[in-house]
């Protein structure tokens, strides 16, 4: 009786024990289960989950654009400045008169001087004179010459021949005088003149020398001209010369 006692609490304890054991290895499987379940869960919810790719993209401005964070502006006077930024100054208006430059002239002392006056002119002033005449008109001051000639050597064809011309200044200050000699091409050639300038004061005279050549087939009357130029003005005196 005692054996058959002993036998069945022993068979109760097997049982026990492989009651516990198998709940052991329900709870064990029910964990696995678990967490099999949610990495299925997460990886399902990878795989439909939408994926943000952010690529970095590199790029250049080219002239006359410069680079400003990620965009490009205009910078037309390369001064690293975007052309938008920048305070444009208006341009400042001047009025300018015209100016221009005019040759008076003015008395100094008895002498007519020339003077450029650069402004605003349209004229001479009330002071000054627009003309070297008038301001000698006006002061008194007179210019003039009296030219006359004398034939110095013979005159004969082919040969060299000399005639002094004589200026006297009839005015009434020094005067600038300059000499030359036309109207001779037909009939002779011009070897030289002694002075071509001459400066005499009022009631002066000088003389100068003019050597001609007549051409070997000159013969009879022949004219040439001196011409004396002062003060923009002209004198002439036409010369005739008989040819042996």
């Amino acid at each position: 009786m005692v054996k058959k006692f002993q036998i069945t609490i022993i068979v109760l304890f097997v049982l026990l024990i492989v009651s516990l054991l198998a709940n052991a290895v329900f709870l064990y499987n029910k964990s696995l289960n678990s967490q099999s379940s949610e990495q299925n869960n997460q990886q399902s919810d990878d795989i439909y989950k939408p994926q943000l790719t952010v690529q970095e993209t590199s790029f250049k401005c080219l002239a006359p654009y410069i680079q400003v964070g990620s965009s490009c502006c205009l910078d037309n006077n390369s001064n690293n400045f975007c052309d938008k930024d920048e305070t444009k100054s208006q341009p400042e208006t001047v009025n300018k008169k015209d100016y221009n430059s005019i040759l008076c002239y003015y008395l100094r002392g008895d002498i007519c001087t020339v003077v450029m006056l650069s402004g605003d002119y349209s004229q001479c002033p009330s002071s000054y004179f627009k003309s070297k005449n008038e301001c000698e008109s006006s002061s008194g001051i007179s210019r003039g010459v009296v030219i006359s000639a004398l034939l110095n050597s013979d005159a004969v064809a082919g040969e060299e021949m000399i005639i002094k011309a004589t200026l006297t200044n009839v005015g009434s200050t020094r005067t600038y005088y300059r000499i030359t000699v036309n109207g001779y091409g037909s009939w002779a050639s011009l070897d030289s003149i002694s002075s071509e300038t001459l400066s005499l004061d009022a009631g002066r005279n000088g003389d100068v020398f003019i050597k001609l050549t007549p051409n070997g087939d000159a013969s009879g009357n022949q004219e040439f001209t001196i011409l004396v130029i002062f003060n923009s003005e002209t004198r002439e005196q036409r010369i005739s010369i008989p040819i042996n």
